[in-house]
């Protein structure tokens, strides 16, 4: 008789115990937004009938195929509130974007996103660098187009279980319709990269832009090689120096006669020491000898 009470007495702690639980549906693993439920992802989990979410799912059936809006964490009971209406599933990125603003991916490079660390929910400054609007093509400028600008998504995710850097190459940014305007032009620009920003740091700052000659400074000048003129050679000078001298002829004639240094030497005669400095001219050009003392 003891052992059949203390066998029915446990049972019906078993049975109380049991109408205090129900089962119902949670997540088996950490789900990012977007994530599309099925019997892999999810699980029945026993759950206090005191403390049950409002309408919860009692059969993994009844989720399957369906799309959550948001991240859920490991063991969270599915609730109708995580889960896009059925026949409205357009893609989970047209749930994250706001009344009024678009969403725009820009391409990127392993140096433009920061080597992965942009993430979702990022914010960045978007710069452009282009050779467009300077009068010389080999010459940039860079300038900030876009502050202040939320990530909605890298690659193909809208959530991230962890800070971890994922490498990407299409970025997905939250922008106004001139924003996505302004950010149209730039990737027709030229090269596009990222800035991250704080996400308290929400100031715009003005800047102006920056060319890649203030940055290196202005070209040298070119080096001008002066050439040596062609050497001339130098003119003779000649000279036209004379000399006068008075000749005394038998001691009866005296004749002045002129002698030019520029005109060849002729025959040198061996009278008087006088006569050999000199030049005798020839006889067309000589002097009159045959005057008398009076002349």
């Amino acid at each position: 008789m003891l052992i059949s009470s203390a066998l029915r007495t446990k049972q019906a702690t078993i049975e109380a115990l049991r109408n205090d639980h129900t089962d119902i549906v949670v997540a088996a693993s950490w789900l990012p937004l977007g994530a599309t439920l099925d019997k892999t992802n999810t699980r029945l989990a026993t759950w206090p009938r005191e403390s049950l979410p409002p309408k919860p799912f009692s059969s993994q059936d009844e989720v399957v195929g369906r799309v959550i809006r948001q991240s859920v964490l490991q063991n969270q009971p599915i609730v109708p509130d995580l889960l896009v209406d059925s026949g409205k599933i357009g893609g989970a990125l047209p749930l994250v974007i706001p009344p009024g603003m678009r969403a725009m991916s820009i391409p990127v490079t392993p140096v433009s996103d920061m080597a992965g660390m942009i993430l979702p929910h990022s914010r960045v400054d978007v710069l452009v660098t282009t050779s467009a609007g300077v009068t010389s093509s080999n010459i940039e400028r860079t300038a900030i187009v876009l502050q202040n600008i939320e990530v909605v998504a890298v690659q193909t995710a809208l959530e991230t279980a962890s800070n971890e850097p994922q490498p990407a190459e299409v970025v997905t940014l939250l922008v106004s319709p001139a924003e996505a305007e302004q950010l149209g032009a730039a990737i027709r620009l030229g090269t596009l990269q990222l800035a991250m920003r704080n996400y308290a740091d929400q100031k715009e700052v003005f800047t102006a832009g920056v060319y890649a000659g203030q940055l290196l400074g202005p070209p040298p000048a070119p080096l001008v090689v002066q050439q040596a003129p062609p050497a001339v050679a130098p003119r003779p000078v000649r000279r036209q120096s004379s000399r006068v001298i008075e000749v005394f002829r038998d001691g009866k004639e005296r004749q002045t006669v002129s002698f030019s240094n520029d005109r060849p030497r002729g025959n040198q005669s061996s009278g008087s020491g006088l006569e050999s400095e000199l030049e005798l001219p020839d006889a067309a050009s000589a002097p009159n000898h045959e005057t008398d003392a009076s002349q």
